[in-house]
């Protein structure tokens, strides 16, 4: 994201509509603990009520989101001038510690915010509940537009998905989630991408549900007393038992142990190739003959405040990715739903002619069936005309490809039976 400081077409083309040139188009104005200190937010904060009301009054829409920590202000306007000169007037001095953001940057702002990744204690989820509080307050004073509304809807549910779905705020993640964090990290110093888990419990089923989630390629083998009894989501698995461990340990690139054996019974000269060796066991199952390193238990502990952290934020950032797609996906429905409404109100204005014209002629004794057909062959003519001329217009002006793309569409879905 971006912070910026305050300081020839033919005759013959489809009808316009008006469509935004960008999908994201909300206007954001901001400071937060980030740009200036409580103090200052504090007398920015107390000039709330005047700034919301005067810039509404030259916008389509705003949501004011203020709490201790920030003050925001979500627009939806075509012209930005005058709601600026309304801010630094209000503000004053305080106007230099107001940024700005603009286009896609706001929406994932907002995700961020509503998931609680911008605040000062990463995780917290009081926030999502103060973003709700300050678009429903915006709602019921009118102040929201159908942009505006998309765009909250949509970080609300991306905060909620980030408060379930992730564990930050939420203490110290598993072990063999921590492991699998470690595999996904050296991924790119291994050679073959295979990697061998020895043990069957829960701790290797937690260790691959997260490896193979991040990462389906990866070869996996298990090793067990009963392997077939753990299966995986990667493309490709074996099974082997404890006895045949030999005749692949030269080939992994990674190995996960977690068993509970009372003493060692593997080594790391056995794992020729191996970049990455993790032993959660206890007591170990692996003990070093070599100079290759092994992560044990007691390493993971240290890198648990760094690494559950980090892995959280990264799954979090995904799941705010998705949400935007979405959200475009959501303006666009909406801006292709206007096009259509627009054509739809001109048809039924089409058919109130048609039964006006319908009516006249049945009262004039014409037959029914010819004045029926008459009326359905003038409507029909009437509807298709647009798009015929644009079809031939179209072909004309050398765009015959997209003529014959929109007929092959129209007759298939006229070909459809029950749709």
């Amino acid at each position: 994201m971006v912070e910026k400081g305050m300081n020839n077409a033919t005759t013959h083309t489809m009808p316009t509509f008006e469509t935004n040139k960008q999908t994201f188009t909300i206007n954001l104005y901001y400071a937060s603990h980030k740009t200036c200190s409580l103090k200052q937010l504090g007398e920015i904060i107390k000039k709330k009520k005047l700034i919301e009301e005067k810039v509404f009054k030259k916008s389509k829409g705003i949501v004011v989101l203020s709490t201790c920590n920030r003050f925001e202000i979500y627009v939806d306007a075509d012209e930005l001038g005058e709601i600026e000169r309304i801010i630094k007037e209000e503000l004053d001095e305080n106007y230099r510690f107001i940024k700005k953001m603009e286009g896609k940057d706001v929406a994932e702002h907002l995700f961020r915010v509503a998931g609680g990744l911008d605040s000062q204690i990463i995780g917290e989820n009081e926030i999502l509940g103060q973003v709700k509080k300050a678009w429903i307050k915006a709602k019921n004073d009118f102040y929201t537009t159908r942009k505006l509304d998309l765009l909250f809807h949509r970080a609300i549910i991306a905060g909620k998905r980030i408060q379930a779905e992730t564990n930050i705020g939420k203490g110290v993640k598993s072990y063999p989630s921590l492991a699998a964090y470690v595999f996904m990290e050296n991924s790119s110093n291994m050679n073959t991408h295979e990697v061998m888990v020895v043990g069957t419990g829960q701790a290797a089923r937690l260790f691959l549900k997260e490896l193979c989630n991040a990462n389906p390629n990866i070869e996996v083998i298990i090793v067990g007393r009963n392997p077939d009894r753990l299966h995986t989501n990667c493309k490709k698995e074996s099974h082997i038992t404890i006895e045949e461990l030999t005749k692949f340990s030269e080939e992994v690139d990674g190995v996960f142990v977690a068993t509970n054996t009372k003493e060692p019974f593997l080594s790391t000269s056995q794992f020729k190739n191996a970049r990455i060796i993790v032993d959660i066991s206890i007591p170990h199952t692996i003990k070093k003959d070599d100079n290759k390193k092994v992560l044990f238990l007691e390493d993971l502990k240290e890198l648990v405040p760094k690494i559950s952290l980090e892995h959280e934020l990264k799954k979090a950032e995904r799941i705010i990715e998705e949400e935007l797609k979405k959200l475009e996906k959501d303006i666009l429905k909406e801006e292709m739903n206007k096009i259509i409404s627009q054509i739809m109100n001109n048809i039924n204005e089409l058919m109130k002619q048609e039964i006006h014209t319908t009516l006249t002629q049945i009262s004039k004794k014409k037959p029914i069936e010819k004045v029926i057909l008459d009326a359905f062959n003038s409507y029909t003519k009437s509807i298709m005309r647009p798009v015929f001329l644009f079809m031939r217009d179209a072909y004309f002006d050398g765009n015959g490809h997209t003529t014959k793309l929109l007929a092959q569409y129209f007759l298939k879905k006229m070909n459809d039976k029950g749709e």
